[in-house]
């Protein structure tokens, strides 16, 4: 019984220590706040129109697979998230595996932007920075990774253009809205005044995304500061904890026309589903998609739930055709630490087995 009390008062006094630390830590932080350095991987601009950019990066490895790989983030969210830190880099993953590879920084819009459609965000800026990846490569095709939104913007490209897309991943992809859970109750064409918002402000600010997002998991700060809290003495941690806290805080405005027909005829009518959806007045069929194709779906996923993306692989011709499930949430099941073990080596390897 004393041994037990011996015991229970020596945690006792460790975690007081601890907390004395974690004091000091804070007000140290405070004081001086950390410059945190995320996007680290060397990369040149090779093609810009209007706010969007396209990115080349420099890699270090002696042979080159010579399709490129092209990445297509989402209007709303800084591209860095891929591009983290040293050690939560996944395009320095494919760099260092003798892949050749792009991104596409859409930028950020101004007031003078809100009448950009979602049809020339596809067959206007991705169109011509697929053409200028062709060019530079000296290649007829390519491979296109999409997360998220920007999986969908990928998926309906690959279906407007399959001569051009000799593979396809896609990263926590939605593309059955119906199956979009709380987001797409969100913004049910019964309560939502899509029009009169869009009217009214333009582009949809950070902030109004944000609060939808939250509310998926209304105690999602609580949890991530009392983590943060416990381990405000692993340096490590901090340096990833602030790299993240950039990401998530650092959004854009989705350009209002493009959220107008984004929201009303993919999440309120479900029409890229259905096989009614247009582009330019073209249907995107995605049956006409015949790419190898991977889509990974994150288990954990509350922004995109397993059903709206694993459907993927039964509307489309691919013979080489997979989807797979994967732990984690919409952002770890990339960057966290699982990550580096899973979704890294799973993505990494399709894509060279592929890429000759």
């Amino acid at each position: 019984m004393w041994d037990a009390l011996n015991f229970s008062q020596e945690s006792v006094w460790r975690e007081f220590q601890d907390n004395i630390r974690r004091a000091e830590r804070w007000w140290e932080l405070c004081l001086r706040p950390p410059r945190v350095e995320v996007g680290i991987t060397p990369k040149e601009v090779v093609y810009r129109e209007n706010k969007a950019s396209l990115y080349h990066y420099r890699g270090e490895a002696n042979e080159v697979k010579p399709i490129p790989v092209l990445i297509v983030y989402a209007l709303i969210n800084r591209l860095y998230i891929l591009d983290l830190i040293p050690g939560r880099s996944f395009v320095q993953q494919l760099l260092s595996n003798g892949l050749d590879v792009y991104a596409v920084d859409w930028g950020t819009p101004g007031d003078e932007d809100r009448s950009i459609t979602l049809d020339y965000y596809i067959e206007g800026y991705l169109d011509r920075m697929v053409k200028k990846v062709m060019a530079l490569s000296g290649g007829r095709q390519i491979s296109l990774f999409g997360y998220c939104m920007g999986g969908t913007l990928a998926a309906i490209y690959a279906a407007l253009h399959p001569e051009r897309v000799r593979n396809l991943v896609l990263l926590t992809t939605p593309i059955n809205f119906e199956e979009a859970g709380y987001l797409a109750r969100a913004v049910d064409k019964e309560y939502f005044p899509l029009d009169r918002l869009v009217d009214a402000v333009g582009n949809i600010p950070p902030w109004f995304m944000q609060a939808g997002f939250k509310t998926l998991n209304p105690l999602g700060d609580v949890a991530k500061f009392y983590n943060f809290y416990k381990n405000m003495l692993d340096e490590s941690f901090l340096e990833n904890f602030f790299a993240m806290e950039k990401w998530v805080n650092d959004n854009v405005p989705f350009p209002g026309e493009a959220y107008r027909k984004f929201i009303r005829e993919l999440y309120q009518e479900n029409l890229l589903y259905q096989g009614k959806f247009t582009i330019d007045g073209q249907r995107v069929d995605l049956k006409r998609i015949n790419a190898a194709h991977l889509s990974v779906v994150a288990g954990e996923d509350t922004i995109v739930p397993p059903k709206a993306a694993l459907c993927m692989k039964e509307l489309i011709s691919s013979e080489d055709n997979q989807a797979v499930l994967l732990p984690g949430g919409h952002v770890g099941v990339i960057v966290g630490g699982r990550a580096l073990k899973t979704t890294w080596p799973r993505i990494t390897e399709w894509l060279l087995e592929r890429s000759e």
